[in-house]
Protein backbone atom coordinates (compact mmCIF):
# COMPACT_ATOMS: atom_id res chain seq x y z
CA UNK A 1 0.00 0.00 0.00
CA UNK A 2 2.85 2.49 0.70
CA UNK A 3 4.07 1.72 -2.97
CA UNK A 4 0.88 2.43 -4.31
CA UNK A 5 0.17 5.80 -2.28
CA UNK A 6 4.08 6.75 -3.42
CA UNK A 7 3.31 6.38 -6.80
CA UNK A 8 0.11 8.30 -6.54
CA UNK A 9 1.58 11.19 -4.99
CA UNK A 10 4.74 11.30 -7.63
CA UNK A 11 2.61 11.30 -10.62
CA UNK A 12 3.05 14.95 -11.13
CA UNK A 13 6.64 16.59 -11.94
CA UNK A 14 7.07 18.78 -8.80
CA UNK A 15 6.66 15.78 -6.48
CA UNK A 16 9.25 13.95 -8.35
CA UNK A 17 11.89 14.70 -6.22
CA UNK A 18 10.25 13.16 -3.35
CA UNK A 19 11.00 10.05 -5.13
CA UNK A 20 13.67 8.56 -4.47
CA UNK A 21 13.17 9.33 -0.40
CA UNK A 22 9.83 7.48 -0.19
CA UNK A 23 11.29 4.58 -2.28
CA UNK A 24 14.41 4.74 0.31
CA UNK A 25 12.05 4.84 3.02
CA UNK A 26 10.13 1.97 2.21
CA UNK A 27 12.97 0.07 1.59
CA UNK A 28 14.16 0.96 4.69
CA UNK A 29 11.00 -0.33 6.46
CA UNK A 30 10.27 -3.36 4.33
CA UNK A 31 13.55 -4.99 2.54
CA UNK A 32 14.59 -5.75 -0.49
CA UNK A 33 10.96 -6.97 -0.91
CA UNK A 34 9.06 -3.69 -0.07
CA UNK A 35 11.76 -2.02 -2.52
CA UNK A 36 10.94 -4.42 -5.67
CA UNK A 37 7.66 -3.81 -4.85
CA UNK A 38 7.91 0.09 -5.05
CA UNK A 39 9.93 -0.08 -8.45
CA UNK A 40 7.03 -2.53 -9.77
CA UNK A 41 4.33 -0.12 -8.37
CA UNK A 42 6.07 2.91 -9.94
CA UNK A 43 6.82 1.12 -13.36
CA UNK A 44 3.09 0.63 -13.47
CA UNK A 45 2.86 -3.06 -13.03
CA UNK A 46 0.32 -3.02 -10.26
CA UNK A 47 -2.37 -1.26 -12.66
CA UNK A 48 -1.19 -2.88 -16.43
CA UNK A 49 -0.60 -6.45 -15.52
CA UNK A 50 -1.40 -7.54 -11.84
CA UNK A 51 -4.96 -6.26 -11.19
CA UNK A 52 -6.25 -6.67 -15.27
CA UNK A 53 -5.34 -10.33 -13.88
CA UNK A 54 -6.80 -10.25 -10.59
CA UNK A 55 -10.34 -9.18 -11.73
CA UNK A 56 -10.26 -11.30 -14.64
CA UNK A 57 -8.30 -14.58 -13.92
CA UNK A 58 -7.73 -15.09 -10.16
CA UNK A 59 -7.02 -18.43 -10.32
CA UNK A 60 -4.13 -17.28 -12.55
CA UNK A 61 -2.91 -14.23 -10.58
CA UNK A 62 -1.05 -16.11 -7.32
CA UNK A 63 1.32 -17.91 -10.14
CA UNK A 64 1.59 -14.24 -11.94
CA UNK A 65 2.05 -12.71 -8.91
CA UNK A 66 4.49 -15.24 -7.51
CA UNK A 67 6.59 -15.12 -11.06
CA UNK A 68 6.71 -11.28 -10.62
CA UNK A 69 7.25 -10.40 -6.68
CA UNK A 70 8.66 -13.47 -5.02
CA UNK A 71 10.56 -15.23 -7.54
CA UNK A 72 11.07 -12.23 -9.69
CA UNK A 73 11.41 -13.47 -12.57
CA UNK A 74 9.69 -10.70 -14.86
CA UNK A 75 11.78 -7.80 -14.13
CA UNK A 76 14.87 -6.59 -13.82
CA UNK A 77 15.47 -2.94 -12.30
CA UNK A 78 18.72 -0.96 -12.77
CA UNK A 79 19.78 2.04 -11.41
CA UNK A 80 22.93 4.68 -12.42
CA UNK A 81 24.79 2.75 -9.26
CA UNK A 82 25.11 -0.06 -10.64
CA UNK A 83 28.62 -1.15 -12.78
CA UNK A 84 28.29 -3.22 -15.68
CA UNK A 85 29.35 -6.01 -14.30
CA UNK A 86 26.63 -6.51 -11.33
CA UNK A 87 24.23 -5.55 -14.69
CA UNK A 88 25.57 -8.36 -16.52
CA UNK A 89 25.30 -10.69 -13.59
CA UNK A 90 21.78 -9.35 -13.23
CA UNK A 91 21.27 -10.26 -16.92
CA UNK A 92 22.38 -13.73 -16.58
CA UNK A 93 20.31 -14.45 -13.79
CA UNK A 94 17.38 -13.59 -15.26
CA UNK A 95 18.12 -14.88 -18.27
CA UNK A 96 18.07 -18.11 -16.32
CA UNK A 97 15.14 -17.33 -14.03
CA UNK A 98 13.11 -17.12 -17.60
CA UNK A 99 14.31 -20.42 -18.85
CA UNK A 100 13.69 -22.37 -15.66
CA UNK A 101 9.89 -20.80 -15.52
CA UNK A 102 9.69 -21.18 -19.39
CA UNK A 103 9.18 -17.87 -19.90
CA UNK A 104 9.63 -16.15 -23.18
CA UNK A 105 10.98 -12.71 -22.24
CA UNK A 106 11.42 -10.64 -19.06
CA UNK A 107 11.16 -6.71 -18.94
CA UNK A 108 14.68 -4.51 -18.27
CA UNK A 109 13.38 -1.07 -16.17
CA UNK A 110 15.47 1.95 -16.06
CA UNK A 111 16.00 5.66 -16.94
CA UNK A 112 18.51 8.40 -18.33
CA UNK A 113 20.34 8.18 -21.34
CA UNK A 114 23.15 7.18 -19.90
CA UNK A 115 21.92 4.32 -18.06
CA UNK A 116 19.60 2.63 -21.31
CA UNK A 117 23.48 3.17 -23.37
CA UNK A 118 25.15 0.96 -20.47
CA UNK A 119 22.16 -1.26 -20.79
CA UNK A 120 22.73 -1.59 -24.41
CA UNK A 121 26.39 -2.25 -24.06
CA UNK A 122 26.00 -5.14 -21.39
CA UNK A 123 23.39 -7.03 -23.82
Amino acid sequence: MASYFMRKENTEKENRDKLKQYKEDIRDRFGKRGALIANLCTAGYFEEYLIPIYNNEPKEFQEYYNLLVANEALTMFTHSGMKKTEIINNLKNKIGLAKRYGLPHFHVHTTGKSNIKTIHKCL
